[in-house]
């Protein structure tokens, strides 16, 4: 019987090329435009049609058809596995920063608008100093931040995002917490955050804010609750 021919990785495109490469560097044979194109076309696109279809079928379900529930609940694996794909690509190819003057204001205005409606309505947004200035990559810091909400809704029932102005940061507070047991901001011994299956977006998120001069810091609480607080470097001489 004859021997099954080895595949050449050497040839494909991607296995040798493992490290990030500037587009237009010469080195490597794929760019990050090509992989993250790449897995738009072969991952992302065929689960986004398989969420659809399924989506269909669960309109063709009578009322309380025992299938809409474990169709429901494949769809939200799909969603899940779709997000996590994306943000594998994100860590292994980070794309250039173009850092842009920003408020406060507008970094948490522009993330939380990134939501969802039903995930934006649980979320309450308190912003003080919000004409406070940053230089960071606007669109970046606001895709990274509105990614933070969403693992917290994940996980939590009610949400605070709160922002303020230090002498020399601008800080970011993210406070989950399960329904009905929302205290005041100011009552940090229960506070929420973090679920286990979300640590690559998290990694992913502390990565992107690092790049920028900011920093991420995780708490958790003993009352099975998670605080998260971000920084970013204020900018005391730019100008809008």
């Amino acid at each position: 019987m004859a021997q099954k021919e080895k595949p050449n990785l050497a040839m494909h495109p991607y296995i040798h090329n493992t490290e990030a490469v500037p587009q237009g560097s010469g080195t490597g044979s794929a760019s990050p435009i090509d992989m993250r194109a790449t897995i738009r076309r072969d991952v992302a696109t065929p689960l986004a049609v398989l969420r659809a279809s399924m989506e269909s079928l669960a309109k063709d379900f009578e009322n309380q058809d025992p299938r809409e529930t474990v169709l429901n609940g494949a769809v939200d694996q799909i969603v899940r596995l779709g997000r996590s794909i994306q943000a594998l690509v994100d860590y292994a190819v980070p794309l250039p920063l173009h850092n842009l003057t920003c408020t406060l204001e507008e970094l948490t205005r522009c993330s939380h608008g990134l939501l969802d409606a039903p995930v934006a309505a649980v979320i309450r947004v308190a912003c003080e100093d919000g004409q406070a200035q940053t230089r960071v990559d606007g669109p970046l810091f606001t895709r990274s931040l509105a990614q933070l909400l969403s693992v917290a809704v994940d996980v939590g029932d009610e949400a605070v995002l709160h922002a303020s102005a230090q002498a020399e940061w601008l800080k970011i507070t993210l406070l989950v917490q399960p329904r009905g047991n929302l205290d005041t901001f100011e009552d940090e011994a229960k506070r929420t955050l973090a679920p286990d299956d979300e640590h690559l977006i998290l990694a992913l998120v502390e990565r992107e804010i690092t790049r920028m001069g900011g920093s991420l810091e995780t708490t958790l609480l003993p009352s099975a609750s998670t605080r998260i607080v971000v920084r970013l470097p204020r900018d005391t001489e730019g100008g809008c």
